[in-house]
């Protein structure tokens, strides 16, 4: 995400995405915020 959000994608919609962020928490964002798609792994390596 362009604020730095990163999370992996659950949903993909028309306008929204949702993330799963962790913990049973999940957020829904405009697929425009989204800045870059990260390979596999990323998010456990960090």
């Amino acid at each position: 995400m362009t604020s730095g959000m990163l999370g992996r994608v659950v949903e993909v919609g028309d306008v929204y995405i949702t993330l799963d962020v962790g913990g049973d928490v999940k957020l829904k964002f405009q697929k425009a915020a989204v800045h870059a798609v990260l390979p596999k792994g990323t998010i456990k390596a960090i």
